[in-house]
Parts: C-alpha cells; structure tokens; sequence
C-alpha cells in the first residue's frame, strides 16, 4: 500500500522552511530581467519612442514596482551597451 507523506510547513527546533529558490537562482533571474529590459529600452530608444514605466511593464511582464527599483540599472546598462555598439 502506498502512503502519501507531507513535509511540514516548518522544521521543528524554530528553523525555516526550505526556500523554493536558491540565491544564486534569485541572481540569475535579476540579471536577466535586467538584460531584457536594458535591451528593450535601447530598441526604443533608437525608435525615438520615450521609455516609460508603463511601456516596460507591458513589454517584460514585470509590476511596475519592480520596475521602477531595476529601471536605473537597466538604464545604466543600455548607455553603456548602446556607448560601446557606437564607437566600433
């Protein structure tokens, strides 16, 4: 007969429970999301559209919260990228 066995919400002893992601999975996920949205404010740039919050979160999927807390590294990042792809 088979038993079907839970795992408790928290481990005994006052520990937390497992997280569903390690750190360096988090990372990666920012760094990405960073990437996208870096990319695409360079592709609307060069459209001559002005970014927006709005326009972001419609694109990348993201709150616009998050947005807003990644946006001037995203910006940071497509000066850069668009910086570097001029100059060669």
């Amino acid at each position: 007969m088979i038993r079907t066995q839970y795992r408790p919400a928290a481990q005994p002893q006052g520990r937390t429970p497992r997280q569903s992601c390690a750190p360096s999975c988090l990372t990666h996920m920012r760094e990405c999301l960073i990437d996208r949205m870096a990319d695409d404010m360079r592709v609307f740039a060069g459209s001559g559209v002005s970014v927006t919050v709005e326009l972001l979160a419609g694109r990348t999927g993201a709150s616009p919260a998050l947005i807003a807390r990644l946006a001037p590294v995203a910006a940071k990042r497509a000066r850069r990228a668009s910086v570097r792809s001029v100059v060669r």
